[in-house]
């Protein structure tokens, strides 16, 4: 189902675990949901988190796994469920939000419409980056899968493992490039962004509505100069004429 950069929304969230900045892909939403009920015709599929939720689910996260991109590994502390449970380091850069509001894991974690994954974490200064690319509903089953089994690591000769499974998502590179690119945008590390996008009019909204939301003013785009050595040069030729 996904191809390309596939992207359900996108997050911005600053050091004090407030949405700064919020965008949503209605027709990549469309296709996540009709794929959901063809794969679980019984169950409705879940919606997206509205931006407060989301911020809750995240300051979990960081309560449960120690730090933003968490523990990588398992650990002592870590319960079933969680990214750190898992115990594969991608899980610092990938990781999952529980949106269930009772703490508790092990009890509300098994079910794929408690979990959004797999989200994209990019850190950059003060802001956290969260992309959410379109997946299939039979991957997110397979991570739940792998949240909740009892042994740790990837066993040799396993067929299934996160990275394995992450291998196959082709959404995964673009949601990373996407991330790093706005990235770069929060930071003030480049004026000029080269973000290839197809043509539409609501891209241009798109980034003003970010730089205007966490307060950065736009750049001028830089004017080349025009070659007045060559003008001048042409001009004494012509006089000499």
């Amino acid at each position: 189902m996904p191809s390309g950069c596939s992207i359900r929304a996108l997050w911005i969230i600053n050091n004090h675990d407030t949405v700064v900045f919020s965008r949503r892909f209605p027709v990549m939403e469309k296709r996540w949901r009709s794929a959901f009920k063809t794969e679980n015709e019984s169950t409705d599929p879940p919606r997206l988190p509205t931006d407060q939720q989301l911020a809750v689910a995240f300051a979990r996260r960081k309560r449960r796994e120690g730090s933003s991109r968490g523990y990588g590994l398992r650990v002592a502390q870590s319960t079933k469920g969680s990214d750190s449970w898992v115990d594969d380091p991608i899980t610092r850069h990938i990781i999952s939000l529980s949106l269930s509001e009772d703490d508790n894991n092990e009890s509300n974690e098994n079910d794929e419409t408690n979990i959004l994954w797999p989200i994209v974490l990019h850190t950059k200064a003060l802001y956290h980056i969260l992309v959410l690319p379109l997946v299939e509903p039979k991957e997110m089953k397979d991570f739940v899968n792998l949240s909740n089994r009892s042994d740790c690591g990837s066993a040799v000769g396993e067929d299934l493992s996160l990275s394995s499974l992450l291998l196959n998502i082709s959404s995964i590179t673009g949601a990373f490039m996407v991330a790093h690119s706005f990235g770069d945008i929060v930071s003030g590390d480049t004026a000029e962004p080269e973000v290839v996008v197809a043509a539409s009019p609501s891209v241009g909204g798109l980034f003003d509505s970010l730089t205007g939301s966490i307060g950065i003013s736009s750049r001028p785009r830089p004017v080349a100069a025009a070659p007045v050595a060559a003008s001048s040069s042409q001009s004494s030729i012509t006089g000499f004429f």
